[in-house]
This record gives structure tokens, sequence and C-alpha cells, in this order.
């Protein structure tokens, strides 16, 4: 955008019903409304740096802030109506607020190093999951379509873990290529996709989160410190947002 004061590096994206999608800018500290074709429509200012996005229901996103500024973090809900953006409500949480998950009603917010289960109205159900073994451990999560699996992206260890719907771990996978993995995204098929931020990689990997599958695109394919990915099933193409003012679109056959 023309009023832009860094690069746009994508940190989140998500696709709305409309066939819209949402990305989070994170050094602008902006949320962007693009159309089908990929065009910012309309923003909306966020207090600090987004670092995620999700969609809850009809035309809501929420968009998790992370600083350490208890007043500033916590998770922004967003309305999109006749391309326009209005935020509607804030939740705050004691811990921090990487990422953020809708299903079943209920919200998964990754913290760092544990996942939290709350209401939409923001009450606390349990920790699902906690690691402290050091570094980012819990970046982002996705939760399938059925509600049985999780899928984390474990940035300190270089790993992809998977739990079961009680927080029992499943799997932990490494592969060369997944160096600081950041984003992961489930479609309702069950099919399973990781962006790894370092690597500059995108790879598919089997629903039970033990073996990559393909290697989809790597830099010399335009990724660059990819953050973030989605699989719009409109287009049967995976969005992958990433730095240098770059959203990559992969067509998957």
């Amino acid at each position: 955008m023309s009023d832009d004061k860094c690069q746009c590096n994508i940190y989140g994206l998500c696709e709305m019903p409309s066939g819209e999608f949402v990305i989070a800018d994170r050094d602008n500290c902006k949320v962007k409304l693009l159309d089908k074709e990929y065009r910012v429509i309309d923003h909306c200012d966020v207090p600090w740096n987004p670092w995620g996005v999700c969609h809850i229901d009809g035309n809501e996103v929420a968009v998790s802030v992370y600083t350490d500024n208890t007043n500033r973090r916590g998770l922004y809900f967003i309305n999109s109506t006749n391309g326009k953006f209005v935020t509607t409500r804030k939740l705050s949480f004691t811990h921090e607020c990487f990422g953020a998950a809708h299903h079943g009603g209920k919200l998964y917010i990754s913290s760092s190093t544990a996942l939290y289960v709350y209401t939409l109205s923001g009450k606390k159900v349990k920790t699902l999951y906690e690691e402290k073994s050091g570094g980012r451990t819990v970046m982002k999560c996705v939760i399938s379509n059925d509600g049985e699996t999780i899928y984390i992206t474990n940035y300190g260890t270089h790993q992809l873990i998977t739990l079961d719907k009680n927080g029992n771990l499943l799997a932990s996978l490494t592969d060369p290529y997944m160096t600081y993995p950041t984003g992961v995204h489930v479609t309702p098929a069950g099919h399973v996709f990781v962006c790894c931020f370092d690597s500059d990689a995108v790879m598919q990997v089997d629903k039970d989160g033990k073996k990559k599958l393909a290697t989809l695109a790597r830099e010399r394919d335009g990724v660059y410190g990819p953050y973030d990915l989605f699989f719009s099933s409109r287009t049967s193409s995976l969005i992958v947002g990433g730095w240098k003012d770059t959203l990559l679109v992969i067509k998957l056959i």
C-alpha cells in the first residue's frame, strides 16, 4: 500500500467464504483485505505486530497480536462487510498470543510454549499441550476437519508436532528442509502443508504427521521467508505468505 512504511511481510493469511483473502502484515501493523485477484481493497490497523489470522465464522476473522505490552497483545476480532473491515472486539490473555485456530466453537491459542483452549467469549477451558524445552516450541496450530488431530509447528526444535484431540503426542517429524517451521495448514480432505522460514521451503506431509510426501516449492520458485499458508479449495491453489512483499500462489492439480 502507498502508505506502508515497511515492506509487507505476511505472517498470517486465510480465505473468507466470499473468496476474498485476509493477510496479516506484521511490520506495517495492518490487516489487509484482498479481492479474488489478490488486490488490496481495504485494511485496518492493529496496535502492534499481527502474527496470525484465522477464520471464525461468516465474515469474521480473528487476528493474533504479539507484543510484551499486555494492554496491546491479544486476539482482535474483525468483520468484513461489503469489502470493508470493522474491528468488533478483543480478547486479552495473561500469556503471549502467536497464533489462533478455531474449531467446534473453541479457540486454540498458541503462546510460544503452550497451546491453550478457550471459549469464543474468552474463558479458558484448559492447557492442551506444553513444551518448555527452549525457544518457540508452539508457534502455530491447525485442527483437522473432524477435530481428532492437531498439528503444531515447533520453531525452536525444527519439528512438526502431531497431537490427538486430548493433547497426547502422536508424532514428531523432522526433515532436512524443515528448518524453523512456521505455518501449517490442513485441508478439509486431510492434506497437510507446512512452510519453513529458514529453508524457504513449502512441503506436504502425510495426515499422520510422520512422513514428508513432497517439497512443493523452494526459493527458486519464489518462496522468501514463508510464514503462513492456506489451501483454497475454490481455486485448488496453495497460497503462501512471506517476506519481500511476496504472496506466492501454487496451483495444485
